[in-house]
Order: structure tokens, then sequence, then C-alpha cells
């Protein structure tokens, strides 16, 4: 799984830690010989958009169906520009047209005729990354919505200290594997392991809606919108240039375009001054 998942990310993909434990909590509810099953349950965690399909079931095929690389043809690069994707590879000395996968090295001994799967490194997130907000226009809003919605539940829960028995892990809970080992005699059959518990954040964000933030806000307001969809009540949220408004109940609409027209216009110091130290 850690080999796939950091494969994943060379691509693009959410594969953090926090993604990795929701795979394996997933796993946990299916058959594993039904490599099916295995494929659209890890599929459902780790897939973001649904033109990242195919890219991912490529490379699913190619970590857990067998050896060998996948091609990657990436958009014609701007003059002294790299492409997309692929910086990862830099100084590596290998072609960064050819990411092995799914071994640490190039099955050579593929057969003749079976030709690696082609898709894309490129992806709308990468490229949005490296915008500069007020260059950003009306059609990136439905990628900005799937970032701003990624980072809201990233930020509505945390981990607590308190922990929780779990099937797998790295840290084993000595007294429960003890405990249970008093039934066969002290002899410890098998470990139990410890998680951290996730609890929910409370936030309170303020967003600057000046005249200099002005070209920002709006997607600011996009995003604060995500969050609190992902995190309900347990987010307070405010705007501010010369005065401090909540706009809390506006937010929690269920058209993401109509709550920020609404916060918009209930906010009648939109664009104006800033009195940040009052």
């Amino acid at each position: 799984m850690s080999r796939f998942a950091r494969t994943l990310r060379r691509f693009g993909f959410p594969a953090g830690p926090d993604a990795v434990l929701d795979g394996l909590r997933a796993l946990d509810h299916i058959h594993l010989m039904r490599r099916d099953d295995v494929k659209a349950a890890l599929r459902a965690v780790f897939v973001d958009a649904p033109e990242r399909v195919p890219l991912f079931d490529a490379l699913f095929d190619r970590i857990w169906g067998g050896t060998g690389v996948i091609q990657v043809e990436p958009p014609a690069p701007e003059q002294d520009q790299q492409p997309l994707g692929l910086a990862d590879d830099e100084g590596t000395g290998r072609d960064p047209e050819t990411i092995p996968v799914g071994s640490d090295e190039e099955d050579e001994d593929e057969a003749e005729g079976e030709a690696a799967p082609e898709v894309v490194a490129y992806t709308p997130r990468e490229t949005l990354l490296k915008r500069d907000f007020a260059e950003i226009g009306t059609a990136d809003l439905p990628e900005l919505r799937r970032l701003a919605e990624r980072v809201a539940r990233r930020l509505a829960t945390r981990f607590s200290r308190r922990t929780r028995p779990a099937r797998r892990g790295i840290r084993p809970d000595v007294r429960r594997s003890l405990r249970r080992a008093l039934r066969h005699g002290g002899d410890v059959l098998d470990l139990v392991y410890q998680a951290r518990r996730l609890r929910r954040t409370r936030l309170t964000v303020l967003c600057d809606v000046s005249g200099s933030m002005e070209v920002y806000a709006r997607f600011l307001l996009q995003f604060l919108y995500a969050l609190q969809q992902v995190a309900g009540s347990r987010v307070e949220t405010f705007v501010f240039s010369t005065r401090l408004a909540r706009i809390t109940p506006i937010l929690r609409g269920t058209d993401a375009d109509l709550a920020v027209s609404r916060a918009v216009a209930a906010t009648a110091h939109w664009g104006g001054g800033t009195r940040i130290g009052r």
C-alpha cells in the first residue's frame, strides 16, 4: 500500500497519510481476494474527479497486476519550462517520459507486443496551484471547488491524543495485547494495534473583503462555503473590511454560487477600506 500511495502522489492523487488510513479501513469491509472490489474501494478513497478514473485504474493495474512502466505523454512545454507533473524526476538520470511503477526495476522480459498503457501526468490541479488567484476565471471554478472541499475536509478534522484499537498499524497496544494473551495462557498470538482518534475541529474564520483583497475574496468565500458544508456547526465565518460581519447562516445554503452572492450582497462594506488594527 505504501508503494501504491507513493505512486499515486507522483501522479497528483491525494494519497497522504490520512487517505492511506482511509484506504486501509475501506479494505477491512471487502473481500481482499476479489481484485475488482479492492480496486473499487481504493478508487472511492483516492480518486477526486471522474476524469481521473482511467489514470487511477492504469496505475492500480500496474502495481497490483504486474510490473512494467507507464508511458507519459506530457503537454508540450513552453520554452525553458519543464513539463508539468515530471518535476520529481529531475536530476535522477532517468528519462522523464518513462516513470517506473510497481517494482524497483523495469521488467525487461515483458512480453513482446504488450503495449504499456498511455496515461497523462498533467492535471488541472497542477496548473491552478501555480497561478495567481486574480488570473483564475469562471471556467476554473469546478476544479477550485473540488480543491476547496478537499482542503476543508482536512481542516475539519484532526487527530486527537486519545487512541482507539485498530486491526493494523505501527504502534502496538501493549496493554490490550497482553490482556488478549491471557486467554491463551500468556502466549502473545496476535498483536492489537492502536490508532489516534479523529476529532472534529472548531474553527473561527476571518475573511478580508477589503478593496485590496477583492480579486481573491470570491474564491475565498467558495472555500469557506465548502468548509462550512463539511464542518457544519463547528465553523463560524466572518468577513471584514471597515467592520466585522458574521456570514455563517448565509453559507449554510445548498447552492454555492447563491450562497456566495448572498454573502457579497449582505456585506455593505465589501471592497471598502481596512481597519485591521481596530
